[in-house]
């Protein structure tokens, strides 16, 4: 059920670790990227994305300060998966 939300969104969704694996993508972000999500799920993110792009750095200065981001319409939330 909660796939079958996040791929009804029309904006692409992204989830990944902290070790940036990639866990779950909807379909919009297939399409947008021009992926499979069989071929990349549980791939490194810079199996898709290049390391040094704004998205990847991003992500870095998110998880290295342990911070939430917004900007523009990107949205960088982390999560504790204990909780």
């Amino acid at each position: 059920m909660f796939h079958d939300i996040l791929n009804s969104f029309i904006d692409p969704i992204l989830v990944i670790t902290k070790e940036k694996k990639i866990k779950f993508v909807n379909a919009s972000f297939e399409e947008i990227f021009n992926v499979n999500s069989n071929i990349i799920m549980n791939e490194n993110l810079d199996f898709i994305i290049d390391n040094d792009s704004p998205l990847i750095l991003l992500i870095n200065k998110s998880i290295k300060n342990d911070i939430n981001l917004k900007k523009d319409k990107l949205i960088i939330s982390l999560r504790n998966q204990n909780k």
